[in-house]
């Protein structure tokens, strides 16, 4: 699929007047020319298209074809050339089954639309480096020169499936429990301290097992130590309730699965860290970032910023190939044009 666009832009400065470079570049990007290319192309890949199917606009013999066009209609779309309103065909197809849709867009065989979405995926990348980055404030301002309103970065849906496994730092399952010990009043200082060192000991000794065993794919050893770790913790959940110390006995048993996650990974072949260290610097990061004078966040907003920017700080490869394969980046190859400027003295 080939379109030609003829394009010709003039532009005029006072004799009287000397205008810096960049008052020059900055005074051609508000002309929106980017804006008006896309459309002018999408449009005109349009009627190409429509006369593969009908024919010539206006040909003899047309109302004989099978495809027949069937008028146009606006869509709208933002991308990061800006905001567009294309006027695009719909043809009829008059052979359809009767349980088929008769009228369809051709356009849209060479061109994909995100579904009825108006801000398309390269909005939404953008939005999400911004806000993962900037403050509101500043990603509005940085916003204003792409579109006059940034949308929200929904993709965030995209990280996240709806299954997610919590991992505790192994350090604080020792807190919590003295604190449940202690409140349940039944065990002396000696007996809480004796138990908790306990619980301490074995994450940190499946921490160590996994850390030797994952590098050398040695799942079955970490399994073992998984089913050893478990056992052990059960049973010191058994003894706790059996004390009366019901309250510790309950957090245990709760939390024992979010103690063993990153363990459950490692048989996977995945490094989930079990202490918060490596993320403490991000974390750092993410409160300079949610804390700034006069901020304002909402419990779902906090958790969009956190989920996203964990991804792009934990797995930036990860986070660069996932917007690669969203904006489909590799088929750009698909894709060639050539570009000729005639300029004339004064004029362009």
């Amino acid at each position: 699929m080939h379109a030609t666009i003829d394009v010709r832009f003039a532009i005029s400065i006072d004799d009287d007047k000397t205008i810096p470079l960049a008052t020059l570049a900055e005074f051609v990007t508000e002309q929106n020319i980017e804006s008006v290319l896309v459309e002018s192309m999408v449009e005109s890949l349009d009627a190409s298209r429509v006369e593969a199917f009908c024919g010539q606009k206006h040909a003899h013999s047309n109302g004989d074809q099978r495809f027949q066009r069937a008028g146009t209609d606006t869509r709208t779309a933002v991308t990061t050339a800006g905001e567009h309103e294309f006027d695009l065909h719909y043809v009829e197809d008059t052979a359809a089954d009767h349980d088929e849709s008769s009228y369809f867009r051709p356009v849209e065989d060479i061109l994909g639309f995100d579904g009825e979405n108006r801000y398309q995926q390269d909005i939404a990348a953008k939005g999400v480096d911004l806000a993962t980055s900037l403050s509101y404030r500043e990603t509005a301002d940085h916003g204003d020169g792409i579109l006059p309103e940034m949308s929200s970065p929904t993709i965030l849906t995209a990280f996240f499936d709806g299954n997610r496994d919590n991992q505790l730092d192994l350090v604080h399952p020792g807190r919590a429990l003295d604190y449940n010990l202690w409140n349940d009043g039944v065990l002396s200082r000696e007996q809480r301290n004796e138990i908790v060192s306990e619980v301490i000991d074995e994450g940190f000794h499946l921490k160590n097992s996994a850390a030797k065993h994952r590098p050398e794919e040695e799942f079955e050893a970490i399994r073992e130590r998984i089913a050893r770790t478990t056992e052990r913790l059960e049973k010191t959940a058994w003894q706790l309730k059996q004390f009366g110390s019901e309250k510790a006995a309950g957090y245990l048993r709760r939390w024992l699965p979010s103690i063993m996650t990153f363990a459950e990974h490692a048989v996977e072949g995945l490094e989930v860290h079990g202490t918060s260290n490596p993320v403490g610097r991000l974390m750092g990061e993410v409160s300079k970032r949610c804390k700034n004078q006069w901020m304002r966040w909402t419990v779902e907003g906090l958790e969009a910023l956190l989920q996203l920017r964990l991804v792009k700080y934990a797995d930036p490869e990860y986070y660069r190939s996932f917007f690669d394969e969203l904006l489909q980046r590799s088929i750009k190859t698909a894709i060639s044009c050539d570009l000729s400027i005639e300029a004339t003295r004064g004029k362009l």
